[in-house]
């Protein structure tokens, strides 16, 4: 559909990881059961656009898939971490009313948005995650797609690991402290909450080290099968269970390797 309405593309696959939500906080994800296209347009057209979203109430802890052509948003009181396809496509089809400090409506792009939309999406459903234990921590695959993939780390103490050429990753401090060293580098990089640090694709060997609570959002780009499908079969998982990284599309991305 990018390519089609913007002549490049595709666009655009997102997870979602909540961290803190208020009682009642809700995102945004699809339409009401029973509203499509036609629907959706009548309501624009009379101002009741709200009345056929789906509201979905989140908790901390829990994972959304946002596949590309899945209308969503975030509702007030959601803290949330994010992890996207890299394209800057956007279809906004309503904003809430808001405006900027010129008083300035963001621009609509309702026509466009129409014919990207996924009316019929299915049901969209907290994940938890698939969780095990590593030596040093504990790690939960949240997302893994063709676009990204996403764990979250909890470092017990300290953690040996390894880059080895073929991609960057990008490590994100969600709570506690803690040290990063690579080898043959006397610099020493300060783990603290909100932090984002690149890990190179040649920076070989690292460590992660005297930690306290140190808690991590790590990002990368997979090889699907090697980083994500066969270890986890590996480690007992079913396929059934490992696909549910990919949203509740069907087939997904993960579903070629059942």
């Amino acid at each position: 559909t990018a390519v089609r309405l913007e002549g490049s593309g595709p666009g655009k696959t997102e997870a979602w990881y909540i961290l803190e939500a208020d009682a009642g906080a809700r995102l945004v994800l699809g339409l009401k059961a029973g509203v499509d296209r036609t629907g959706l347009s009548e309501a624009l057209e009379k101002g009741q656009v709200e009345s056929v979203l789906r509201g979905v109430e989140v908790h901390a802890s829990e994972a959304y898939y946002v596949h590309a052509g899945l209308l969503h948003a975030i509702g007030p009181g959601v803290t949330l971490f994010e992890i996207q396809q890299n394209v800057d496509l956007t279809y906004r089809f309503y904003d809430w009313g808001r405006v900027d400090d010129q008083e300035r409506p963001r621009e609509l792009h309702v026509s466009k948005a129409m014919e990207a939309l996924d009316a019929s999406p299915g049901e969209v459903e907290p994940f938890y995650g698939l969780s095990y234990k590593k030596e040093g921590m504990r790690i939960t695959a949240l997302a893994a797609g063709r676009y990204f993939a996403l764990e979250r780390w909890e470092i017990e103490n300290e953690w040996d690991g390894h880059m080895s050429g073929s991609r960057f990753e990008v490590l994100t401090v969600m709570a506690g402290v803690g040290r990063l060293e690579a080898a043959g580098s006397e610099e020493v990089v300060e783990l603290t909450q909100g932090q984002t640090i690149l890990l190179p694709a040649a920076l070989g060997d690292y460590r992660i080290l005297e930690s306290s609570g140190l808690i991590l959002l790590r990002s990368f780009v997979p090889d699907l099968e090697a980083d994500v499908f066969r270890p986890l079969k590996g480690l007992g998982f079913s396929p059934g269970e490992i696909q549910k990284l990919a949203g509740r599309r069907r087939p997904n991305d993960l579903s070629v390797f059942s």
